[in-house]
């Protein structure tokens, strides 16, 4: 159990020593018992460790990208599309847009493979 944990416990026991042992006596066996379940898990499925690593990557990115100590150096960049706030060809909720402005769903294309409005 590390240590950040058994401050979590102490501090919600508020000053209560009695609430703190049986705190610490619930929280060392569950993370005990998650442990040994993921290193079952990741034995039998080892995709799991890149995905695991690849998530750890991509929040560490997101937070670092975000801060405010380095927005200066990061504010000319446009933010992640996945959130809608980049440019106009980025990912939105209604779908994909086209590049003139127009939603990928009202574009069809002709004859001549030249795109057209419905």
């Amino acid at each position: 159990m590390s240590l950040d944990n058994v401050i979590a416990v102490a501090a919600a026991a508020g000053g209560h020593w009695v609430l703190m042992i049986i705190g610490l006596a619930i929280s060392i066996p569950l993370v005990i018992f998650g442990a040994t379940l993921l290193v079952k898990l990741m034995d039998r499925w080892p995709i799991i460790i890149i995905i695991g690593a690849g998530l750890l990557g991509f929040v560490a990115g997101e937070m670092a990208w975000e801060d405010g100590a380095i927005a200066s150096l990061t504010r000319q960049y446009p933010r992640s599309p996945r959130r809608g706030r980049g440019d106009r060809r980025s990912l939105r909720g209604r779908g994909r847009t086209h590049p003139r402005g127009t939603h990928a769903a009202e574009i069809r294309r002709g004859a001549d493979g030249e795109p057209r409005r419905s």
